[in-house]
């Protein structure tokens, strides 16, 4: 499904769209054959981007929200197949490839560094029932997908469960992952875990082996690209002694 991987963004606002247009350019430079569509409810122009598609003025208030109803609507309507990406994400390297994964599998995601946000935070264990503590979260800032209708039923099922999250335990504030979990966790669809490497959360404590094709934070990109690319072996990462000045934390 190589040939017919679309790129898919979802944002609002003029930081996050200008942000999502520079990380498009980066895909661009990595493959200039490559389709990228942006999804959002803002009216702005189509620079840097081959479609920009209206859509979400509903979910403005939210940008989880926005998010995966974006990737719900993408799944109808770019198809064959896509890759969404988080507006602060890079990409240093080709990821066609992640194409020949979707021949086998209806999605691939890369595992969150901290595994489960509530190993971190103690007050997100409320959203651990869905699933055993084995089975970690999913980062949803780079999501391979078939654009198939079990596919898209899964990020409806996500959506509606994230709002049920959300509206259960508010004021504690949830993200998109702890549902997506629950959500992967249960389903009868075929999942790949992609490596680090294909979404580098670099300004989290990691281990790397091979080309980082896809930097995930907001920091100075050629120059990390340059250091973590410095070596394709085994390496260890943090920002304090690999990384000083060149990343900015969220």
């Amino acid at each position: 499904m190589s040939d017919g991987l679309v790129f898919v963004y979802v944002a609002t606002g003029e930081k996050y769209v200008e942000e999502a247009r520079r990380s498009a350019d980066s895909c661009r430079e990595q493959m200039p054959s490559s389709r990228i569509a942006l999804f959002t409810p803002d009216d702005c122009d189509a620079r840097g981007f081959d479609e920009v598609v209206p859509f979400g003025s509903e979910f403005k208030d939210d940008p989880f929200e926005l998010k995966i109803a974006g990737i719900a609507s993408a799944c109808e309507t770019v198809g064959p197949c896509a890759v969404f990406l988080d507006s602060d994400t890079y990409v240093i390297g080709d990821v066609t490839d992640l194409g020949e994964i979707l021949d086998r599998f209806d999605l691939a995601a890369a595992h969150a560094p901290i595994r489960l946000q509530s190993n971190e935070r103690p007050q997100m264990s409320v959203f651990l029932s869905g699933a055993p503590r084995s089975f970690p979260e999913f980062n949803t800032g780079v999501i391979a997908f078939r654009c198939s209708a079990a596919v898209q039923q899964l990020f409806l099922t996500w959506l509606e469960l994230y709002r049920e999250q959300l509206a259960k335990f508010s004021p504690l504030r949830t993200h998109d992952q702890p549902s997506f979990r629950e959500v992967t966790y249960k389903s009868d669809l075929q999942i790949a875990t992609l490596p680090l490497e294909y979404n580098c959360v670099f300004w989290r404590p990691m281990g790397l082996c091979g080309a980082v094709k896809i930097l995930h934070g907001r920091g100075n990109y050629p120059v990390l690209a340059e250091h973590l690319n410095e070596t394709l072996t085994f390496r260890a990462v943090t920002i304090e002694r690999y990384l000083p000045n060149l990343v900015i934390v969220k």
